[in-house]
């Protein structure tokens, strides 16, 4: 059983989550639970269980990923989620590696309810968890698909009988109803954070570090994730307004909808100098770059920034901006404060600050 594959650092007070062997023990438990009444299901019922599929990713969605990795010279194999599971635990760097088991989620489809008698069993794989079966039983006080499982379990095992209404159709139509509250829920819970996280940076503008998670030469532009809060944002190299939150949400539902790899940038045109490689699928991916003062840049360095908003004058609608913080240039703050007025048309600035997606 592939247990870590997906399994990401917890944060609480923006301090680090220690998980003990205890939490995993559980996790094991509840997974084998949910293989286990699969199984049982669908030798009574196998037009009608709700299981649910994570189809393998394609091989084309990890050229950025596997070149990044790469830069730091950690070789990823995606030939089964084991072996990517296996590649990524090389990486020796602790946030080095909780950046990659970040990232390598974007390489991916995200995970969908059906009913097993609607599609092929080759299809009902879940790569995530590499396993040939998968449902979701362990919480049925949150989640109305394991209560759907629990009435066919009772009724599998005899324990009470199997309600009429219980058609293909209608479980069917359940599926396709529970994916897209999945999705409503994600986006207001990404709403809600943006929200509170803008709240509490209000008026408390704050330098911390940040590491690179991508590069986009062409656009001149960084995106980097801030680990201690959890928040994710391009900076520009060119002092340029970029609305984080317009570009975080139009990469999460890309992500979403279309099941394209969130966080890839779009291929650009542009040369192998400076760090750009060549990677599988012709996508340009750049690992390192320098600066106009002279500094090289790579992916997954740290670097500093300053994480506030604009407060717009008239709508007091509120704006993440994510700056990079360069030691020695101590007009920075002037220049950028000139950028940020003539982009922001009419906003003020203000402290603040938004979460990102994880794109998980």
């Amino acid at each position: 059983m592939l247990l870590s594959f997906l399994h990401l650092t917890l944060f609480t007070n923006n301090n680090r989550y220690q998980l003990f062997e205890t939490n995993k023990l559980v996790e094991e438990m509840m997974l084998f639970a949910n293989i286990t009444v699969g199984k049982r299901i669908l030798r009574s019922f196998p037009s009608l269980c709700v299981l649910r599929r994570h189809p393998a990713p394609s091989a084309e969605n990890f050229t950025a990923f596997i070149q990044k990795a790469k830069s730091k010279n950690v070789d990823i194999e995606i030939e089964t989620s084991k072996r990517l599971s296996d590649s990524l635990d090389t990486a020796t760097d602790a946030d080095v590696n909780t950046l990659l088991r970040i990232l390598v989620t974007r390489c991916m489809s995200p995970a969908k309810y059906f009913v097993a008698g609607e599609e092929k069993i080759r299809d009902w794989h879940h790569y995530g968890l590499a396993s040939p079966i998968y449902l979701h039983f362990t919480s049925p006080i949150r989640r109305y698909a394991d209560v759907l499982v629990h009435r066919l379990l009772a009724a599998s095992i005899g324990y009470g009988s199997l309600p009429g209404r219980f058609t293909a159709q209608l479980m069917n139509e359940q599926c396709d109803i529970m994916n897209r509250r999945h999705r409503a829920a994600q986006l207001a819970g990404r709403a809600s954070i943006s929200l509170h996280t803008k709240q509490f940076f209000l008026n408390n503008s704050t330098v911390c570090d940040a590491h690179v998670v991508d590069i986009d030469k062409v656009k001149k532009t960084l995106t980097v994730l801030i680990l201690k809060y959890g928040i994710e944002g391009k900076i520009s190299l060119e002092n340029e307004f970029i609305n984080n939150e317009k570009e975080a949400m139009n990469t999460f539902l890309e992500w979403h909808n279309e099941g394209v790899a969130a966080g890839d940038d779009e291929e650009e045109e542009g040369d192998k100098a400076g760090g750009w490689q060549k990677g599988e699928g012709n996508v340009e991916v750049c690992t390192s770059f320098t600066d106009t003062g002279g500094r090289t840049i790579s992916v997954f360095d740290k670097i500093q920034v300053r994480i506030s908003v604009t407060v717009d004058e008239k709508t007091t609608e509120r704006t993440l901006l994510i700056e990079r913080v360069v030691e020695g240039e101590g007009e920075e703050d002037e220049a950028v404060g000139s950028k940020r007025k003539k982009a922001g048309a009419g906003c003020s600035s203000s402290s603040g600050g938004r979460k990102k997606r994880s794109k998980k």
